[in-house]
């Protein structure tokens, strides 16, 4: 984690690797709300393909279980099946 900014009683912290806040975004499947935020990340991260978000996402998120209850392969199937 990386300090981002430090406030008096507050400090703001993000991973170092972007990849977890995109395997985070696609776990909740929030597309209309985070699409924009998925699209940069992906850009960052040079994500072209269904296989490429599913390896990032298996790095954090290895259950497939808990990858079916997200509902992950509907929202790589609505960012990638265009």
């Amino acid at each position: 984690m990386r300090l981002l900014k430090a406030y008096r009683k507050l400090h703001l912290y993000a991973p170092r690797y972007l990849g977890y806040l995109l395997a985070c975004k696609l776990m909740l499947g929030r597309l209309e709300k985070d699409g924009a935020d998925i699209a940069v990340l992906r850009q960052v991260l040079a994500i072209q393909n269904r296989s490429q978000a599913q390896q990032i996402v298996d790095r954090y998120f290895p259950s497939p279980a808990q990858q079916a209850t997200y509902r992950l392969p509907c929202t790589l199937g609505r960012m990638f099946e265009k």
